[in-house]
């Protein structure tokens, strides 16, 4: 089992954590046990399950800020309560609330950003500044997030190096 990246291990493990395993002729060969379509070959969707609760295990042993912008990202139903959290985390010179905001538009994938995420002018009206300078803080926000997950993706590569292919067979395979 090998993933590209520490984010794509990441997204395979919250994706396979969430999905239950169904038994269905579909899904199961006769007479194997191994499943049909995505993911790992070769293991079965027990197996898969079980290795995803070890990422999920780990990534519960990561430092609160790091742990809030991973299941912040990967998981849309504790985004709003994570970007709660990661706003103890981030630089609150302008509120609780405010930052609170920043960090859940950061958290909101880019496909969402124009539909969910909100804006800089509610950021603004929240931090009681001008647009220009809520575009300031909402990057000083973003900075820390960013070094959170950069950290967290550092610390999930560094246990999970077994599971990432390297890079020059990556770049080999063009995937």
């Amino acid at each position: 089992m090998q993933f590209k990246s520490a984010a794509h291990l990441l997204a395979w493990a919250f994706e396979t954590s969430e999905r239950p395993i169904l038994r269905s002729a579909r899904c199961y060969d006769a007479g194997s046990a191994e499943v049909r379509g995505g993911g790992p070959v070769g293991m079965s969707a027990h197996d898969k399950h079980a290795q995803a609760a070890v990422v999920m295990a780990f990534l519960s042993s990561l430092p609160v800020g790091q742990k809030c912008v991973v299941f912040g990202l990967f998981n849309p139903t504790m985004r709003e309560n994570m970007s709660i959290a990661a706003a103890d985390s981030v630089p609150g010179k302008y509120g609780f609330q405010a930052a609170r905001y920043a960090a859940r538009m950061w958290m909101t994938p880019v496909s969402q950003k124009g539909a969910t995420a909100g804006s800089e002018v509610e950021l603004a009206g929240m931090a009681g500044c001008s647009a220009a300078t809520a575009h300031r803080y909402k990057h000083a926000v973003w900075a820390e997030l960013d070094t959170q997950y950069t950290a967290a993706l550092k610390a999930v590569a560094h246990r999970f190096d077994e599971l990432l292919r390297p890079a020059q067979e990556a770049s080999r395979t063009g995937s």
